[in-house]
């Protein structure tokens, strides 16, 4: 087996067909489109209609949020071979599409949520955390688990509504914390904001004076653009926030 190989699978990752040297298969690269922010929001990402319903229903604490894919049915195999099958060439994939968006942002640390040491234990590998590493030795920058869950109850399993109430006891800030002016907090997936949203507001709290957020993929809500099969959701749901 060539070194190569042992990085890339001999299988692509989205429609499972053989292939060689590479992670995703021709066809389903091509599938594989990043977001753009034609017809969104400058700040929360959100598509644009008669203005933003997300920006003007809450107050929003992070400055700018961008995700890299949509969540559907092309991507969400990716999601959960990252985060449960420890497939790595996936960080490459991820790296480069953060290290492009970061370079329209001013940052000088990188964090990420920490699920906490029993995660960890059943989880021994972070997905977000490996790619905020690698994320902030390409840029120069410092990185660290700023945030830290400490709540067991998943957000995915919260109603809507609720989500927004409970995040206040549901997150810290921890002791690798940095008071930096420019901060970007790494995501897996964005659903509600609530997560992403208290995070910058404990940031903001705490003296840094912009936080940007990026997530690897977006979960569509309004106007919704896709419907999960049974199937995929039941995958989705085991990680969503």
């Amino acid at each position: 087996m060539s070194l190569l190989h042992l990085y890339s699978p001999s299988l692509c990752s989205i429609c499972e067909i053989e292939i060689e040297n590479t992670g995703l298969c021709p066809s389903c690269r091509l599938r594989l489109q990043r977001l753009d922010g034609q017809g969104r929001c400058a700040t929360c990402f959100s598509r644009l209609d008669d203005g933003c319903s997300f920006c003007s229903s809450r107050n929003v604490f992070f400055d700018t949020y961008r995700a890299l894919y949509a969540l559907d049915e092309t991507t969400a195999p990716l999601i959960r071979k990252l985060k449960f099958e420890n497939e790595r060439w996936l960080i490459r994939l991820f790296t480069d599409a953060i290290c492009d968006v970061m370079s329209s942002m001013q940052v000088r640390r990188i964090g990420w949520i920490s699920s906490g040491k029993l995660a960890h234990r059943i989880r021994p590998y972070q997905p977000v955390a490996d790619l905020a590493q690698y994320a902030s030795k390409r840029a120069g920058v410092a990185c660290g688990a700023d945030i830290m869950k400490i709540k067991r109850a998943k957000q995915s399993a919260a109603r809507y509504e609720n989500r927004f109430f409970d995040l206040p006891r549901s997150l810290r800030l921890t002791a690798s914390f940095e008071k930096v002016d420019h901060y970007l907090l790494l995501e897996d997936i964005f659903t509600t904001g609530a997560t992403a949203n208290e995070s910058a507001r404990l940031l903001k709290r705490a003296g840094v004076k912009e936080v940007h957020v990026i997530s690897l993929f977006q979960r569509q809500r309004d106007g919704l653009v896709w419907t999960p099969s049974q199937e995929t959701e039941r995958e989705t749901s085991t990680f969503s926030q």
